[in-house]
């Protein structure tokens, strides 16, 4: 994938009010980079789903089918192409990311809780094993909210080579009409002239970088080791419409490690999150 571009995004559907809007989502990042869609709906046997979410007290498995051709259909007018419809049986995690791997998929959007009836304050199983294993970036949408486009981006950070590259992405999934806040959170344990410094770089890095862009960037410093709490704290402060985490707020070489900060923020979060591991 160009770290500039999305071309190709995976779409999990289970029928849940979750995923719809994050279908919603996908299809207007899609639509704004004139990307391709692959929308996958997977039936786990090993778990009975009570789908009433669009047919009052029938089960959705009677006539997903023709659920999801409306769905590929609505995608194809507002995209002018085609989505890739993929219906299977299976483990659900499995299935998504090998698909995202199949189809070199640039980024997969799904809904922070499925249908299964997990509890409002946790992510579900699903989704939280989808961003451990995804070889791309993953962006969780939260229960009961849609949203079209992102212009109040908070990027919290510490002062590591590369975490500028990470932001390249946001580009593809902000407003082209109108001004983007990015709020660029600066993390350090404590009081560190030497991180001081290095945030300044960074800072001056990221204007440049988004010269000529519609972009407004400012940033503040925190110190502490609540980083998950002042993370989540200054987005609903800001009011952020698009959280991005990186590896900066858990260190860690594990391919498939998902640090404990990043696993309180996912959970918790009540802005969409997007999740760029070290190896996408």
């Amino acid at each position: 994938m160009d770290a500039n571009t999305i071309s190709h995004i995976l779409l999990p559907i289970d029928f849940s009010e979750s995923s719809l809007n994050a279908f919603e989502t996908g299809v207007a990042i899609a639509q704004k980079n004139n990307a391709s869609v692959t929308i996958i709906h997977v039936q786990d046997n090993t778990f009975e789903y009570d789908h009433t979410n669009l047919h009052g007290n029938h089960k959705i498995e009677d006539n997903f089918g023709d659920v999801l051709n409306a769905l590929a259909d609505a995608a194809q007018l507002k995209l002018g192409k085609v989505p890739r419809l993929i219906m299977g049986e299976g483990p659900i995690t499995a299935s998504i990311v090998n698909t995202a791997n199949k189809y070199s998929c640039d980024l997969i959007v799904m809904g922070a809780h499925g249908a299964s009836g997990y509890r409002e304050l946790f992510i579900g199983t699903n989704t939280y094993k989808v961003i451990k294993y995804a070889s791309c970036p993953v962006l969780i949408i939260p229960t009961k909210k849609k949203f079209k486009q992102f212009n109040n981006v908070l990027f919290p950070l510490k002062p590591l080579p590369g975490v500028l590259k990470k932001y390249d992405l946001i580009r593809c999934m902000t407003s082209n009409n109108q001004e983007t806040s990015l709020e660029i959170l600066c993390l350090s344990s404590k009081i560190n002239d030497d991180d001081e410094q290095l945030f300044e770089y960074l800072l001056d890095e990221f204007k440049e970088r988004t010269e000529g862009v519609p972009t407004k960037v400012s940033s503040q410093y925190s110190f502490g080791n609540n980083i998950a709490e002042i993370i989540l704290k200054t987005a609903e402060e800001l009011r952020s419409d698009l959280l991005l985490l990186t590896p900066s707020i858990d260190i860690s070489n594990k391919q498939f490690f998902i640090g404990p900060y990043t696993q309180r923020i996912l959970h918790h979060s009540k802005t969409p999150v997007l999740v760029i591991k070290r190896n996408n």
